[in-house]
């Protein structure tokens, strides 16, 4: 690709490389900062794009807590990442508001 000199190509090349560099870091940053408040949500899923990390999390009803320590954690990865150019966008549920996951999530096994 780089003796042709064709750029858009170069440049597509460039880009899933950091996409995949920057969202595996982000993810596995999100999951130890996550340990780290203690917040282990009852349900967690994610959708992935090529800038964006979607979060499914459902917690216990007014668990404040852990919904402090989710949104809190996704603060700091968006302070950490937004520069550049990913992020993370969550949306919290209570076990009453009997939710399912939307079909595009994927599911992460919590132990």
């Amino acid at each position: 690709t780089l003796i042709s000199g064709n750029q858009d190509l170069i440049n597509h090349l460039g880009r899933q490389a950091s996409s995949a560099f920057f969202i595996t870091r982000i993810v596995t940053d999100y999951f130890r900062e996550l340990v780290k408040t203690n917040s282990k949500p009852k349900k967690i899923a994610l959708e992935l794009s090529d800038s964006k990390i979607l979060v499914w999390a459902e917690i216990n009803e007014n668990d404040e807590v852990m919904e402090d320590g989710l949104i809190l954690t996704e603060a700091k990865m968006n302070a950490d990442y937004s520069k550049y150019g990913f992020h993370i966008s969550s949306t919290i549920v209570e076990d009453s508001d009997k939710l399912p996951v939307p079909s595009h999530y994927k599911n992460v096994p919590i132990n």
